[in-house]
């Protein structure tokens, strides 16, 4: 069974996405979920904790 979710991309990113889902003839669905497994995947752990902190607001 899935979950659905629900949130809002940047404009520039939809269209991105939009763009590749239309060229690759997939659902975009398919797109987020592939990006997010590999992204979540174990050996791109370190990845995404040096993009979290690069994201958070800094401190004035």
């Amino acid at each position: 069974m899935r979950t659905k979710h629900t949130f809002r991309l940047p404009p520039d990113l939809a269209t991105k996405l939009a763009d590749y889902a239309a060229r690759k003839r997939v659902p975009q669905a398919l797109i987020v979920e592939a990006a997010l497994a590999s992204y979540l995947s174990p050996d791109a752990a370190d990845r995404l904790g040096r993009r979290l902190i690069s994201a958070e607001p800094q401190a004035h």
